[in-house]
């Protein structure tokens, strides 16, 4: 006497198992695909950002990288020179300067009128730096803007950093 546990109904074929299991496997890997591009590679580089193509200074380095610090307190400035080793015009610079003061990180950011940069030529620039609110200076960034539309887009990757001895 034979026993039938399920009655009359019969399994799916083993192929169209398959199929489905297949398909299964290719829309769970899109979906954790694109879950984790926010993750690892949610950031434009320099080389995804058409508008920031040719947008690269360095420091100026006669002897050492040519950015200094001078004054005190709120009469304080911070000068540089940077180069445009790119082969676009820079419209704009951004300066970012990250200190420290009583044992808290600070940032100073500033965008910079008038500082148009061509390729190949050195720009120089004497910032005013607020000692009293930003403290000493750990790290300055000169970092390219572009314009995208109405907005300004900067352009990392081409930033020019020097972090203080």
């Amino acid at each position: 006497m034979k026993i039938r546990l399920y009655g009359n109904k019969r399994g799916l074929s083993p192929l169209i198992a398959t199929v489905i299991l297949i398909a299964l496997a290719v829309s769970l890997g899109a979906v954790v695909m694109n879950l984790s591009a926010g993750f690892l590679g949610g950031n434009k580089q320099l080389s995804d950002q058409k508008e920031c193509t040719g947008m690269k200074l360095i420091f100026h380095d006669l002897n050492g990288p040519q950015v200094t610090f001078s004054g005190a307190g709120a009469s304080g400035s911070l000068g540089f020179v940077v180069n445009h080793v790119g082969t676009e015009p820079i419209p704009q610079l951004r300066l970012i300067v990250i200190g420290s003061k009583d044992g808290q990180t600070t940032t100073f950011v500033s965008d910079l009128d008038s500082s148009i940069t061509e390729p190949g030529i050195p720009l120089s620039k004497q910032i005013a730096y607020d000692y009293e609110v930003y403290g000493n200076p750990n790290q300055v960034e000169v970092v390219p803007l572009a314009n995208r539309g109405t907005k300004k887009l900067a352009c990392l990757g081409g930033e020019a950093k020097y972090i203080v001895q």
